[in-house]
């Protein structure tokens, strides 16, 4: 297996991964029941009418986002993953790359990358509005093209926004 540091650095340059939270009570992506299974929310469009907290959706959409990265679900993908959506690094060795573009994030994730396992804990969510801020520790593995193959752990920050009744993540910034 890779070292952290180059697992980080796929993470950062390929952005090819997302979702997930701090390791309390971690999950597994492989453990939980598909998108729209009747044991997981489907994405939830509004959670007043649902009965759902808001933070709870956005918990169970992270979990629906590790999924579909982990199985290459571009359907899902696609509803998720905002038009504007960016990914970058937050932390002070490589603030100088630029963000990767959503463009660029979905080729890597459908066709560059293989998951082999992902584990979310339990994101700490802040509301404001119509806006969400996730906070979590993303723990994966798995390989990029023919590198050797690669175990890591990130904290990082995503950003979900409510527009239409329908939340989806605009913004993940990788903070360590």
């Amino acid at each position: 297996m890779r070292s952290l540091a180059f697992g980080r650095a796929v993470l950062v340059s390929v952005a090819a991964s997302a979702a997930a939270v701090a390791m309390a009570a971690c999950h597994t992506s492989a453990n939980t029941p598909a998108l729209g299974s009747d044991d997981r929310p489907a994405i939830v469009a509004d959670a007043r009418r649902t009965g759902i907290s808001i933070e709870d959706s956005v918990r169970a959409l992270e979990h629906a986002w590790a999924d579909a990265i982990r199985m290459r679900d571009s359907a899902t993908l696609e509803r998720l993953v905002a038009p504007e959506f960016t990914v970058s690094s937050g932390a002070a060795a490589t603030t100088t790359r630029p963000p990767v573009s959503r463009a660029i994030w979905m080729e890597n994730t459908l066709r560059r990358l293989r998951v082999d396992s992902i584990r979310l804990s339990p994101a700490r969510v802040t509301v404001h509005g119509d806006t969400a801020m996730a906070m979590l520790t993303f723990i994966w593995a798995g390989q990029f093209m023919t590198t050797p193959p690669f175990r890591d752990s990130t904290e990082l920050t995503d950003t979900w926004v409510r527009s239409a009744d329908t939340w989806r993540v605009h913004r993940r910034v990788l903070t360590k």
